[in-house]
């Protein structure tokens, strides 16, 4: 099977906040291929995003990896990761949190 490169950030520019966008990477793939998503100078994704990257990358027939991401976007694909391990529990006296640091986001979506 081939290799081939998508540059992410030619595709969708270095910031990324809408789910639906994953669909533009998927329009540009075919099953017949192995793809490396290159996320260099990409500075931002949503956590929507995220979500929805990890979904296709898990669900692919083919072998989808990401590379070249700063460490922010590293750390929520992470966070993202392991907050789909944890059970849902709705918790309606959370309020508005602060959270400034992906340290905060990890403790707030993975307890």
């Amino acid at each position: 099977m081939n290799n081939i490169t998508l540059n992410i950030k030619s595709i969708l520019g270095s910031d990324i906040r809408v789910r639906s966008r994953i669909f533009e990477i998927v329009s540009q793939m075919n099953e017949r291929a192995n793809y490396l998503l290159d996320f260099s100078g990409v500075e931002f994704i949503s956590r929507s995003f995220a979500d929805e990257l990890i979904t296709m990358t898990e669900n692919a027939n083919n072998k989808i990896s990401i590379i070249n991401t700063i460490q922010e976007v590293s750390d929520l694909l992470r966070v993202v990761r392991l907050g789909r391990g944890m059970k849902y529990t709705e918790n309606k006296h959370i309020g508005v949190k602060n959270l400034v640091s992906m340290e905060d986001v990890e403790l707030f979506f993975c307890q």
